[in-house]
C-alpha cells in the first residue's frame, strides 16, 4: 500500500458533509470512510461506505496482505457489526481486483448500504388511542353567513360563545368547525354588546372616509383626463389643424 495514502472510518457527526463521489449528503450516524493523500497536509476526501468501495479511485490500493485493522484508522472505534461490513467489502474488492470482474451489477446506489447497525436511542412516540371527537354543528349554533357560525357551548364550568368558520369533510357527513375563529368568555362578549354603539360608529367613520378618498380620487382622475383634451386641443391648434 502507497506509504502517502491513509485510509480512515468513522461515524458521521452530522449530515451537513457529502460524498465526493456521488455528491449526495452523509447521514448522520452513517458509517463514512474516506482517504488521507499525503497526511501531513493534506484533508480527509469522505465518501459513503458503498461509494468508497464502488467509485473511489485509491481503493485499488486495500489490495495488499495488510489486515483491515491496521488499514483503516479508526476502525477499532466502530461496533463489530460495522467492522464486519467493511471486511467484508474489502474482501469482496481484493476478489474482483484480482479475477478483474465487476463486484456488483450496474445500478443505483443503495440507501442501506450506507447505514450503520449503530444507531442513537430515539424517544418513543406516545400514540393516542382514543378516538377523534367528532365536533359538529349543535342545538345552540346558529348561521351568521355561509359556512360561518355563532356557537354557545361549554368547557368544564365556563360558557364560550364561539365564532366560528366551518366546513364540510370531502368524505361527506356533518359540518366541523374549522381553525379559523375565536371563543369569546361571557363577560367578554357582554363587553363586546356594550361597546356595540362605539364599534357602529368606528365602522361609519372608516366607510365615510373610504368613500370620500374614492370620490377625489374620481375627480384627480377626471381632472387629468380633462387636462390631457385641453393639452391635446392646443397642441392641434399651434400646428394648424384647426
Amino acid at each position: 500500500m502507497d506509504d502517502n495514502v491513509y485510509f480512515c472510518c468513522e461515524y458521521a457527526r452530522s449530515s451537513i458533509g457529502s460524498c465526493k463521489a456521488c455528491p449526495k449528503a452523509i447521514s448522520k450516524n452513517a458509517v463514512k470512510i474516506g482517504f488521507t493523500p499525503d497526511f501531513d497536509h493534506c484533508g480527509t476526501i469522505w465518501f459513503h461506505f458503498s461509494c468508497f468501495f464502488k467509485k473511489c479511485f485509491f481503493r485499488k490500493q486495500l489490495k495488499g496482505d495488510t489486515e483491515t485493522e491496521s488499514v483503516f484508522v479508526g476502525f477499532n472505534d466502530l461496533k463489530e457489526t460495522d467492522q464486519e461490513r467493511i471486511r467484508k467489502a474489502r474482501e469482496k474488492l481484493v476478489l474482483s481486483l484480482t479475477t478483474r470482474k465487476p463486484e456488483t451489477k450496474k445500478g443505483k446506489r443503495i440507501a442501506d448500504d450506507d447505514e450503520s447497525e449503530w444507531k442513537p436511542p430515539t424517544k418513543k412516540q406516545k400514540i393516542s388511542t382514543q378516538p377523534e371527537k367528532e365536533l359538529t354543528v349543535g342545538k345552540h349554533t346558529y348561521q351568521i353567513q355561509d359556512l360561518l357560525h355563532i356557537n354557545i357551548s361549554r368547557w368544564k364550568d365556563i360558557i364560550l360563545v364561539g365564532i366560528r368558520e366551518y366546513y364540510r369533510p370531502t368524505t361527506g357527513g356533518q359540518l366541523r368547525p374549522g381553525k379559523k375563529g375565536i371563543s369569546l368568555t361571557v363577560d367578554q362578549y357582554r363587553t363586546l354588546i356594550d361597546q356595540k354603539l362605539s364599534i357602529s360608529k368606528a365602522i361609519q367613520h372608516i366607510k365615510e372616509d373610504l368613500e370620500r378618498k374614492e370620490a377625489i380620487k374620481k375627480k384627480t382622475k377626471k381632472q387629468t383626463k380633462k387636462g390631457k383634451h385641453i393639452k391635446l386641443f392646443l397642441d392641434m391648434t399651434l400646428k394648424g389643424h384647426f
